[in-house]
Order: structure tokens, then sequence, then C-alpha cells
């Protein structure tokens, strides 16, 4: 009985000694030999860590490391390898103790294809040490400063602006702005109060991040100070609904666009804006705080934001009430925009206009018989 509870015993600690050490549910990617090659192709800095699960040192880390992944998710990748079971990514990597901290700069295109050579990260095993040289990796020389003269030149090619009130460049946008599938992009920044803003007549909210293609109206992100997240601000840039397409250093032509001419966007509400609320377009009037409708972004649908009294003609030219906070969600439904659809809701405009997108609402008829919507405000 004695040798059976032994044996058992020696099994339970057979069975914890190859465990995982980082949960699949937290930030650290636990990855092996076959895994490791992909987590490595990315154009990201990379934090890796080479442990073993009965490594005193190894489970005192533990903490920082799971803290460095969540602190620099989306601008780091943050790993971590079993070395004392995957034999051959130790021998790889030179493993002589637990734990070993290697570090991969950016691939730039002057490595990209060559591959990346690790380096030795040797300083604290802490968490704010283990920050500043993981931040240390990336390369802000994708992000220039936009001209002060912001001539014709850099108007006809395609761009992102980072308007922002600090002189740095946050890490997130520079991680961005070196993907290689963004490549056909110029990536500039504006500081508030710096001459070069002065180029810009109205910014929606500093900071936020603007995307501009020639003879299409810039499409706007706000940004929280400090909480921007990498998704997010790659999704945006993309005008994709997943940001992995920003991830891998395979480099592609990006996607032609189908749809209408007229996108996404946020207009003051005029009779010139009206213009663009045409078929194959949802067209919001959001009577409430501009930032929420600035914060939305949903590919065919045109936001309107009020100003002054036009808020009242159009009610009055539709024969509506539109009370304060109240959305209005037009479809044309004819290209002479003398036929639509409607929502009048009060609901938060962002649930509301993703129920309009996918199709979970119930429409009501509108008659523009009379007067097309692009001269309601006549």
């Amino acid at each position: 009985m004695g040798r059976i509870a032994g044996t058992a015993t020696l099994l339970l600690l057979c069975v914890a000694a190859t465990e995982a050490m980082f949960s699949a549910k937290g930030d650290v990617e636990q990855l092996d030999g076959k895994t490791l090659p992909k987590f490595l192709n990315t154009h990201k800095p990379v934090m890796l860590l080479l442990y073993a699960p009965w490594c005193g040192h190894c489970k005192a880390i533990h903490p920082e490391w799971e803290k460095l992944a969540t602190s620099l998710k989306g601008i780091v990748k943050v790993g971590a390898v079993d070395a004392s079971q995957e034999k051959d990514v130790g021998q790889t990597y030179g493993v002589q103790g637990f734990p070993t901290i290697k570090m991969y700069g950016m691939n730039t295109p002057a490595n990209r294809g060559k591959g990346r050579k690790p380096l030795d990260y040797q300083q604290k095993r802490e968490f704010a040490a283990m920050k500043a040289g993981a931040l240390g990796l990336i390369d802000g020389g994708y992000v220039q400063s936009l001209p002060a003269t912001y001539d014709d030149a850099v108007k006809a090619t395609p761009h992102v602006v980072l308007f922002t009130k600090k002189d740095k460049t946050p890490p997130i946008f520079s991680v961005v702005a070196a993907s290689p599938k963004l490549k056909h992009l110029a990536f500039y920044k504006v500081q508030e109060g710096k001459k070069a803003a002065s180029n810009f007549d109205s910014v929606p909210s500093w900071p936020s991040i603007a995307v501009f293609n020639p003879n299409e109206e810039p499409r706007w992100l706000p940004l929280s100070e400090g909480k921007a997240k990498y998704d997010t601000v790659a999704k945006f840039i993309l005008g994709s609904e997943s940001a992995d397409a920003a991830e891998s250093t395979e480099a592609k032509a990006p996607e032609k666009k189908k749809g209408p001419s007229v996108t996404s966007g946020s207009f003051e509400l005029s009779s010139a804006t009206l213009g663009r609320c045409q078929k194959g377009v949802l067209c919001v009037f959001h009577n409430g705080p501009r930032e929420k409708v600035l914060s939305l972004n949903e590919k065919k649908v045109v936001f309107f934001t009020v100003l002054g009294d036009s808020i009242e003609k159009l009610a009055a030219a539709l024969t509506m009430d539109l009370p304060s906070g109240s959305t209005l969600i037009i479809r044309p439904t004819n290209p002479e925009g003398t036929a639509a659809k409607y929502i009048l809701s009060s609901n938060d405009v962002g649930e509301l206009v993703g129920a309009a997108v996918n199709g979970d609402v119930q429409w009501k008829k509108l008659d523009l018989s009379e007067t097309p919507l692009s001269k309601l405000l006549g």
C-alpha cells in the first residue's frame, strides 16, 4: 500500500513539473518548438522567457512576466518556453541557466528576410526594468513630424496623422506604423500648438488619429490618453474587422474596397453634407454629444453631428420630433434620395448603429418624394 501511495505521489510530482507555467487565459504566450517560429514572425519587438518549472528564480519572475505581457499587450510580443522540456529550443539559444531572457528588436526592412538576432537581457528581472528594456526595442523612425507647410505632395499620397499633445511618439503608433501591411501609408504626427497644427481647421479631439486618402474625407479615431489599444488602432487604419492583417511580416498590396464611394466619416449637419447620404449608406443623425458619434467606426456609415438650429430644420422637414439625445438613422433606397427607410430611437447610439448594420432593426418607410434628402435643409 505504501509503495502504491509513493508511486502515486511520484506521478503527481512529475505531472506538476511538466505543467505549463503560464495559463492560456493570460497574456503571456506559452510556446514550444513548433509554435515559436510563428510567434517570431512579426514586425513587433519580442521578449522571450526560457524557464524551467522547478526553478525558484523562474517562479519568482512569473508574476513580473505576466504583468509585463499585460502592460505591453499588442505592442511587444511576450512569450515563454519551458526549455527544460523543449531541449532543442534551449540548445538553439545556448541556455546555460534558468531563467534566461532573450529579446528581439523590431523586424525592420534592413533585416527582414534575413532573420533577427536575439539579444541577451541582462538587467533587473523586475517589471519596471523589463518594460524599459522592451520599449527600448521600438524603432520610432517610421513616424515623421508633419511638415509645417503640409504641401500638395503630402496630400496626394495616402497617409496617417497622429494628433497629440506630447512631443514623444507613443510606442503603439510607432509599432503600427512599422507594419509591412501598411507600407503604402506614410505616418506623421502633429503636436498641439505647433505650426503644423494650423494646417487643420478642426481637430475633433486631442489625441486622435486621422487617415487621409486623396479625394476622400478623412476618417477620425479619437483616443483616450494612454489607453489606446493596438487592435483598435490597427483595425481603424486598415478599415478592417481584424488587426491580424497588420501582424505578419509578409507584405501584401491593400485590397480594393467595394461599395459606395462615400464610406464612414463624421460631418457637421448642413445642406452641403447631406449630399453624402446616398443609396448603400446608413446616415446617422445624432442629437447628442459629438464625442459619442466620433468614437464609432462603421463601414458605409456617415455620421452627422448637429450644430445650431439645423436639427430643428431637419425635424420640421421630416415632420418628426427629435428630442435631445435621440438618434435618427436613414437608409436611402434609391439613387435620387426620394425614398428611404428610417429608425428613430433614444437607445445608445453605438448599439443602434450596430443593430442597423447587422439588420436587427424594424425599418419604417420614409417618403421623400416632395423634397429629396440632399435638399431638406435647402
